[in-house]
């Protein structure tokens, strides 16, 4: 059980920020002209760098192995996409799976830079 609060706690926060870009973003295509595909990109990007940092974060709480880390913490975010997606959207393609193999590089990415930034 100790092993798990700490990802719980990541999740935590993961999830706050994604709803507060999620909000802002809906904002700004609510209250200015701005394209759709602009706020895509936008989200996209965002999402790219949070699990970037997710990967880092939970690479600097790893002993060894920082892209192991920063698998698994991505393993965990994409399950937890893929429920939402099931349940919410009911829609599966070729274009998802490319999505959440890019997020999932970018937390393991996140996860071999933290481990190399990490205080000896």
């Amino acid at each position: 059980m100790k092993k798990l609060v700490p990802y719980g706690k990541i999740m935590g926060i993961f999830l706050i920020i994604m709803m507060g870009i999620v909000l802002v973003s809906s904002v700004i295509y609510y209250f200015f002209d701005v394209n759709y595909k602009t706020i895509s990109i936008i989200l996209l990007i965002s999402t790219l760098l949070l699990f970037l940092i997710m990967g880092f974060l939970e690479g600097k709480r790893a002993t060894v192995k920082g892209y192991k880390a920063g698998l698994k913490i991505g393993f965990l975010f994409i399950i937890l996409f893929l429920i939402i997606n099931v349940l919410v959207i009911k829609n599966f393609n070729l274009i998802m799976i490319m999505y959440y193999g890019v997020l999932l590089l970018s937390s393991t990415l996140g996860g071999m830079i933290g481990i190399n930034r990490k205080k000896k």
